[in-house]
């Protein structure tokens, strides 16, 4: 197999396991006929000669059952695959906004990087964000405290907050839904992987970084945000579905196809169709919900727009300088998740980890170095 084969297929591979691990580790003609024949099978394991008539008589309706679901599936889902194009395509219709990513949000986040900043600053800004204000007051156990979010502020110290605040805003990016109960902890724990690799890497090339003054704790929040457009696509798929599902439902019943209105109903999201357009419009939507992010003192927004188009940043100021830095810790440290989440799971080979990570520019010596401290959660909720 071709070096550019064995890249595209772990990386499509990552995105097949983001929406079921079933994707990843087997193909979809598989799981296909798994789940759509097993009571036919069932049935033609029970048979007996003494009511093979009948018998054969109750498999020939399954099977005129089965087909009619599989045709009207596939006419529902053909119809979600056309709306889902002609929605994605308008990708300036979507922006920061669109995940609740507010103003508010990055004057905290540039707020929590200057130097002069204070417990009592953070304070004024976070009384205005609920959830951040909730989720850290709920870090505190204790009870009837006059000024608790002062309180639990002070306790954490602004060097963790710069670790937590990213965190909680990442988090809050991203739906849960029921259809893929497993999906939002997969995109949280990939975001948080590829930030706490961003921050070692940063340490274990401390010395090599040291002229430019690269922050750990800026590169992990460029870890934290890079694949936010995974959380705006499946956002999209989840709402186009609903309205299509909604409309087939309401066009059965005005019409009375009360067969066809049952079969609308038990309807399901597909997570091949999720796995396919997430694969190709989550680069679009990061690099445009990006280019929306209002900071005024970090560079996250511009170099995840670079990582997301593959390119360096030209000018030889020393801002940009560190930028093209930030980018090389970046690209470095979403091959090392994506293939260390696999290889984990079994659903590659060490030797294809290695292949993977030393194409995308690793040194054996930093890899042995991130498998020691990377899985090192940085949060402790």
């Amino acid at each position: 197999m071709k070096k550019e084969d064995i890249l595209n297929k772990i990386k499509y591979k990552f995105y097949s396991y983001l929406v079921k691990y079933q994707l990843a580790k087997y193909n979809e003609e598989q799981i296909g006929k798994e789940i759509n024949q097993s009571e036919i099978i069932n049935s033609r394991r029970s048979m007996l000669a003494i009511d093979l008539a009948a018998r054969q008589e109750k498999i020939k309706k399954q099977e005129e059952e089965l087909n009619y679901r599989n045709n009207i599936s596939q006419e529902f889902n053909i119809k979600i695959k056309e709306k889902l194009n002609e929605v994605l395509k308008n990708t300036h219709l979507f922006d920061a906004k669109f995940l609740n990513l507010h103003e508010l949000l990055f004057v905290l986040l540039d707020k929590l990087h200057l130097p002069a900043t204070t417990i009592s600053n953070l304070e004024m800004i976070i009384k205005n964000i609920t959830f951040i204000e909730k989720k850290i007051c709920d870090l505190n156990n204790k009870k009837d405290i006059k000024d608790k979010l002062r309180n639990t502020l002070g306790l954490l110290g602004i060097d963790y907050l710069k670790i937590l605040i990213p965190y909680l805003i990442a988090e809050n990016t991203v739906t849960r839904d029921e259809s893929f109960p497993l999906m939002k902890n997969k995109i949280i724990e990939h975001m948080l992987l590829t930030a706490n690799t961003s921050y070692h890497l940063v340490n274990y090339n401390k010395e090599k970084y040291n002229d430019l003054k690269i922050s750990n704790t800026e590169a992990y929040i460029n870890g934290l945000f890079h694949e936010i457009g995974t959380s705006a696509v499946f956002k999209i798929y989840l709402q186009v579905f609903d309205q299509i599902w909604k409309s087939e439902l309401k066009k059965s019943r005005e019409s009375l196809d009360q067969k066809r209105f049952d079969t609308i109903s038990k309807l399901e999201p597909s997570h091949i169709d999720l796995r396919e357009v997430l694969f190709e419009y989550h680069n679009q939507y990061t690099l445009n919900i990006v280019s929306d992010f209002e900071f005024q003192r970090l560079q996250t927004g511009r170099v995840i727009q670079h990582f997301c188009s593959m390119t360096n940043f030209e000018d030889d100021s020393i801002i940009e300088k560190r930028n093209n830095i930030y980018l090389e810790i970046l690209k470095k440290s979403n091959t090392y998740a994506e293939a260390k989440e696999l290889l984990d799971l079994n659903l590659i080979k060490k030797e294809h980890f290695d292949f993977y990570c030393k194409e995308n520019g690793f040194e054996e010596a930093e890899i042995n170095y991130l498998l020691r401290h990377s899985n090192k959660n940085l949060i402790k909720l």
